[in-house]
């Protein structure tokens, strides 16, 4: 009988090669130097801040920096033409001046004014044309694509148009008024008018932003409440009450709080419409800072005026999101 064959055993090297045939194994440089690390690996947990530092850079820049500028500026006692040499120090001294001066109350006054009615018709105005185009009716998505056209005006552009519109010699508002006998109104040279005309203004070009967010807000809401509703024989008064006001309520916080931050620091406007005038009556906070710095030429006092307005803002901002954390849902 013949010998059996015995095969002959691979080496180490042999072993080697068939343990690193599998699928997924790393290959073995011919060198025999470990493979290099990648560069992201190296950079550890750093790597993350350097792909955010661009965008940190530039919100510091575009935002954090004049912040503070201001804030050194509303510290010095310094004039348009002392720019170069920074002025003098003076504290709180404008802080002082601006709680006593009356013009900036008055602007104060007239910026509450602005804001109180803009809001409140754009709220009014926004919640009946969202209901509507929520409607089945024919051709709403074109209707929907219209109403947002207002939104499409530049505010510079929806100041001049709006100024021509309220002209009092060639106003297409007064030739409507006089078709139907009334006297025509000097809108933008008038005291209650000029106000009144600044809203209008602002409400045609705003009303559309406030109903796209309470369209989306009314169409978010399941059919079946209102099919519970009707069952329990709720008519259509009782079902908006009881369930479109409520389940809406959160998005009617975010639209009156974003126009509230608007509205309040609006300047483009009524610096077209009316430049503040007649008599300070359309005098906006942002508008009397405007006319600090260039028309007067006081920087410094500007600057104290622009932060006063930013606490304010920021002061009733935080009150109004504090005492509507019931209607948003949370402590």
């Amino acid at each position: 009988m013949g010998s059996a064959v015995v095969p002959e055993r691979p080496g180490r090297a042999g072993a080697a090669r068939e343990s690193g045939a599998g699928a997924g194994s790393r290959p073995v440089p011919s060198n025999g130097l470990a493979p290099a690390r990648p560069r992201r690996l190296r950079l550890g947990r750093a790597y993350p801040y350097l792909l955010v530092a661009p965008t940190c850079l530039f919100l510091v820049s575009v935002f954090l920096y004049p912040v503070l500028y201001s804030l050194y500026l509303s510290t010095r006692q310094m004039q348009l033409f002392e720019f170069a040499t920074g002025g003098r120090f003076a504290g709180l001294a404008n802080y002082l001046a601006a709680a006593r001066d009356p013009l900036v109350w008055n602007a104060l006054a007239q910026t509450a004014l602005f804001v109180v009615g803009a809001v409140t018709i754009e709220l009014t105005l926004g919640l009946g044309i969202a209901l509507f185009l929520n409607q089945r009716l024919p051709g709403r998505r074109f209707l929907r694509a219209v109403a947002l056209f207002p939104l499409m005006l530049t505010p510079v552009v929806l100041g001049i148009t709006f100024r021509i519109l309220f002209n009092y010699s060639y106003g297409i508002v007064n030739y409507a008024l006089g078709r139907i006998g009334v006297e025509p109104v000097v809108w933008l040279a008038s005291t209650p008018w000029a106000m009144i005309a600044v809203i209008a203004t602002d409400a045609w070009n705003q009303t559309p932003f406030v109903t796209l967010l309470l369209l989306a807000g009314l169409q978010s809401i399941p059919e079946e409440y209102y099919e519970a509703a009707r069952v329990d024989g709720a008519g259509a008064a009782l079902r908006f009450l009881h369930v479109t006001l409520p389940l809406l309520a959160p998005v009617v916080f975010v639209a009156v709080f974003w126009r509230f931050v608007a509205t309040f620091r609006v300047f483009d406007i009524v610096f077209v419409m009316t430049g503040g005038g007649p008599a300070e009556s359309t005098e906006t906070l942002s508008i009397l800072v405007n006319k600090l710095a260039f028309s007067y030429g006081q920087l410094g006092y500007s600057a104290t005026v622009a932060i006063v307005m930013v606490l304010f803002m920021a002061s009733v901002a935080v009150v109004y999101y504090r005492a509507s954390s019931g209607v948003r849902g949370t402590d």
